[in-house]
């Protein structure tokens, strides 16, 4: 199935941008995915370097050092050949008419267009979707116009992460007001939305933004968190207060989700890279964030009081929610799991749960999900329940 896309930037005329210094209003550039016309003829294969275009040379030139290659004409030739099945400004299906809606928001530092591997089983499977680009947080922003906007900044602290959630948040509700009018004015988009069933997918820091988003929109009527950045959650004080939030989620974490595992993996990452001083410094933040993740991870499990669902991709690391692997090269996430694997389990549960509770579709999802090889039931500590559902 050939899927279309076309990029738009939107202005929100209420808010000025404040991650750097500028007196401009705040910007959001969103892509919009969606079924092509099935009569149509593509002139070329897709490629995935088409999603950065028109400045693919951007793109080769941050994402070359991440390839395990030798020689930089390697990483070129490897980059340049990943094939996709995503067409820029494909002309679209006429059958996708009052399609329900998927907004997806990517991690820190990731590009908007970073989870493909899940937009096109979604869009094979009935869906459309957005993804948002938060301007000055991605590592590569690429413009119509062929402007690059990179990161405002290399290292942030956690109270500038908390602060870029916000924000974030604020662009996932700007997008949505803007969504009416897209329906009705937009030349593609014009009729193609079903604006009554709206899900979202977030991972890690997006997926921490897609919740507080969740928290307060009611036009969002179900969610996906893909690893969320748990520890920026701040339910404390919510649950005490005995408050609930009844919106089917789905919070999908990987299988190295405890503290011992993730601890020993950033001690062996780092120990090598840091000096003494700074290294003790990332020590104590990693510790303060992972005993943050599995606090809120009891508060959220008390504060969803509808369906809620916790599960981890054994063996899995972060990035298998990403395009990760694609980019790479990697055939393989952990001994045990492939990241062809990884992908297929991730897309066949995130469908089977937008299915169930964003479309209705019966019990696509709560009757399907059970512990096996690949996925793993945990309750609010974290800890494998075997044999039981939430």
């Amino acid at each position: 199935m050939k899927i279309g896309r076309i990029v738009r930037v939107l202005e929100d005329k209420e808010r000025k941008e404040t991650i750097i210094k500028s007196d401009e209003n705040r910007k959001v550039i969103i892509s919009f995915y969606y079924p092509a016309d099935e009569n149509w003829k593509e002139s070329r294969q897709a490629l995935y370097v088409d999603l950065y275009s028109p400045r693919e040379d951007e793109f080769i030139s941050i994402f070359k050092n991440m390839l395990p290659y030798k020689e930089n004409a390697e990483k070129e030739n490897y980059l340049k050949s990943i094939k996709t099945n995503i067409y820029n400004d494909a002309p679209i299906s006429k059958k996708a008419v009052n399609c329900p809606v998927i907004i997806q928001c990517s991690g820190l530092g990731s590009p908007r267009d970073y989870l493909t591997f899940n937009i096109e089983e979604l869009v094979r499977k009935g869906y459309v979707v957005f993804t948002i680009g938060h301007l000055y947080d991605s590592m590569l922003t690429i413009m119509p116009d062929g402007k690059l906007i990179e990161m405002a900044k290399d290292e942030l602290t956690q109270d500038e992460k908390k602060e870029l959630i916000d924000i974030r948040k604020d662009d996932i509700i700007f997008v949505l007001n803007n969504l009416e009018k897209l329906n009705l004015d937009d030349d593609i988009i014009k009729n193609k939305l079903d604006l009554s069933r709206i899900g979202m997918i977030g991972h890690s820091l997006g997926g921490a933004a897609v919740f507080k988003a969740s928290q307060c929109d009611i036009r969002i009527k179900a969610a996906v968190l893909f690893d969320a950045s748990l520890q920026f959650f701040s339910l404390s004080n919510v649950v005490k207060n005995k408050q609930t939030l009844n919106k089917p989620v789905l919070n999908f974490r990987r299988g190295t989700f405890d503290y011992e595992t993730s601890m020993k993996k950033y001690i062996d990452y780092m120990k090598n890279s840091l000096d003494a001083d700074k290294f003790k410094e990332g020590i104590l933040i990693y510790d303060n964030v992972l005993r943050d993740s599995a606090e809120e991870q009891k508060n959220l499990f008390h504060y969803l009081c509808g369906y809620k669902s916790f599960i981890k991709l054994n063996t899995s690391e972060h990035m298998a929610f990403t395009d990760y692997s694609i980019v790479k090269g990697e055939k393989m996430e952990s001994k045990i799991l492939t990241a062809k694997k990884a992908h297929e389990v991730i897309n066949d549960l995130a469908v089977r749960f937008m299915d169930e509770f964003l479309c209705g579709n019966g019990k696509r999802y709560s009757s399907f999900i059970k512990n096996d090889e690949y996925i793993t039931l945990i309750d609010e500590d974290g800890k494998s329940i075997k044999g039981t559902k939430l």
